[in-house]
């Protein structure tokens, strides 16, 4: 029988006795509920393991639970996600592991962000219950379809591009998508001639026009803007056979690869090649020779052993005061370096007498022999190069180089 309380009025002397019953119908009704809820004695359910082991979870994703207890061959099993019964558990389900999709009325009855929310995770057994925190995360959006990044041209390095010369196109891309993608470029060059050619001198750098892109993909955060990338175009020799006043066409494409793709165009783009630029008509850069080693040198090709080097000379002719600017050579080529020997820069005052030449010094070296597995000593080119300050061409004299 239920134990009956007089109600207290303002003033009554509240006693240690009326404390004490007040305790012992608290503790009778707490064991009550504790009976109804089918709290398990020890050992009856517990929840032992979660997969994934971190209990961040998504709806409508697999959960995996593992423990013992829960009475599955019994027919006696029921789980719960924030109230939320899931049904029916997946084949591979027993006494000891559940396998179950984290329904998605999860979300319907509280609201997941997209940043997610605590959930509890009930489980029931014939002899018991247990129960495990969650962390719940929204549905994962589906990739959109179709166009979603959106390419930008920013602009050409240099401004005038010849056949077989080094070329660098500036572009960002800006994704248009909700989720985080990660897209591969291609470029291609319709109705060009020799597009062959031209192809197989095009890679995708970083900004910087030398680094690959990691995995030659980029990637993009949801609504990320202006993220910079170059297409490069490297030197070749011989040179593509281009006519004069060429416009070459070309287009750079973006595909996620995903199903469905998200897909990005910069779309046809053109640019002028075959054109030489018209020569500074206030210097000129020369060819010279090698200084020793004869037979390395024959004009145009200079021919290495791996260990070796090469003196080269170049001769700068003055033919306007000015200050002009000697630029570090430029390699292309596994193994091969090449230094200036001379000052980087030469200022020509009013009243000198001109033309006035000068000797430019430089050393091509061949890399010596590394450890198993360095690549060898392949192909290459140097270029040498020299501006004057507020000009527009600067000029140019390339070598071959070849292992011997």
């Amino acid at each position: 029988m239920d134990v009956q309380f007089q109600r207290v009025q303002p003033g009554d002397l509240i006693t240690s006795d009326l404390f004490n019953r007040l305790l012992a119908e608290f503790n009778r009704l707490r064991d009550r509920v504790t009976v109804l809820e089918g709290t398990p004695s020890v050992g009856d359910v517990a929840i032992v393991s979660l997969v994934p082991s971190s209990g961040v979870v998504r709806l409508g994703e697999q959960l995996v639970v593992g423990g013992y207890g829960f009475g599955f061959s019994a027919g006696g099993c029921q789980a719960f996600i924030d109230g939320v019964e899931v049904k029916p558990f997946l084949p591979g389900s027993s006494d000891d592991q559940l396998l179950m999709i984290v329904p998605e009325a999860v979300g319907s009855a509280i609201h997941v962000p997209p940043l997610g929310r605590p959930g509890v995770l009930v489980v029931r057994g014939p002899k018991g219950r247990a129960q495990r925190d969650l962390t719940i995360l929204p549905v994962k959006p589906a990739p959109p379809s179709g166009v979603g990044v959106r390419l930008t041209f920013q602009g050409v390095t240099p401004g005038t591009i010849t056949a077989g010369g080094a070329a660098r196109f500036r572009f960002t891309a800006t994704s248009l998508v909700s989720v985080p993608i990660s897209l591969a470029p291609s470029v291609v060059f319709p109705a060009v001639p020799n597009a062959a050619a031209w192809l197989a001198t095009a890679a995708f750098t970083q900004p910087d026009g030398v680094t690959a892109l990691p995995g030659g993909r980029l990637a993009l955060e949801d609504g990320e803007q202006d993220r910079a990338f170059e297409l490069v175009l490297k030197p070749v020799t011989p040179a593509p056979a281009i006519p004069a006043n060429t416009e070459i066409m070309y287009t750079v494409n973006f595909t996620s690869g995903d199903t469905p793709a998200v897909t990005g165009s910069s779309g046809v783009r053109t640019f002028p090649v075959g054109v030489q630029p018209v020569p500074d008509p206030n210097f000129a850069l020369a060819p010279g020779g090698p200084t020793g080693q004869p037979g390395a040198f024959d004009g145009s090709t200079v021919t290495r052993a791996p260990g070796q080097r090469l003196e080269v000379t170049l001769t700068l002719t003055f033919k306007a005061p000015g200050t002009y600017t000697v630029a570090v050579p430029a390699v292309t080529g596994t193994g091969w370096s090449a230094t200036l020997g001379s000052a980087p820069s030469f200022r020509i005052e009013e009243g000198t007498v001109l033309p006035l030449g000068q000797t430019l010094r430089y050393t091509i070296f061949a890399a010596a022999p590394g450890p198993v597995g360095t690549p060898p000593l392949g192909e290459g080119t140097v270029t040498f190069s020299v501006q004057r300050v507020g000009g527009t061409v600067p000029a140019t004299v390339r070598y071959q180089l070849k292992p011997a």
